[in-house]
């Protein structure tokens, strides 16, 4: 079965089509076209970690699809309190193993600070969006560089 939601706001009319048990393969279509949800990888389950996935597991426009951190029960807990059986939990050694999923849009990069730079050059070379919690590195010369090669890649890096 599938839900179906319409709703006119400002003119621009929107759909969205979504299936009933779960959001995988959620496809948002608005007046610009088919939109397709992103899938994202949290990768750090810290305080801010679980911040954002707070966030992203709010947002209909967004799918969380990894979760990874090098202590893999706190996170199966969490997944399991809000029912998040299909979210995978991965441990950081796997980051490469991740970032070969081609349905992965984007990562979220919230370990600890000093690994920033090379979360975010190895996402960069996957074609991946990244957003990473400050700073995105620890040195002026590398927060330039990662700026400079996800702008070559034509990816967004965003630091908050």
């Amino acid at each position: 079965r599938v839900r179906i939601r319409l709703c006119t706001c400002v003119g621009v009319s929107h759909a969205t089509i979504e299936p009933d048990s779960t959001r995988r393969g959620l496809i948002t279509m608005s007046s610009s076209g088919l939109k397709k949800i992103v899938n994202i990888a949290i990768c750090g389950f810290g305080r801010a970690g679980r911040l954002h996935f707070h966030n992203i597991r709010k947002n209909h426009r967004c799918l969380l699809k990894y979760v990874l951190d090098c202590e893999t029960k706190p996170v199966h807990r969490t997944l399991n309190e809000y029912n998040l059986p299909k979210v995978e939990v991965v441990c950081d050694r796997e980051y490469d193993r991740i970032l070969q999923d081609e349905d992965l849009d984007a990562v979220l990069v919230t370990t600890p600070t000093n690994t920033h730079e090379d979360y975010i050059q190895q996402a960069i070379q996957a074609n991946k969006a990244i957003f990473c919690e400050k700073p995105v590195a620890s040195g002026v010369a590398g927060i330039a560089q990662c700026y400079s090669e996800a702008d070559k890649a034509g990816k967004p890096l965003f630091c908050a």
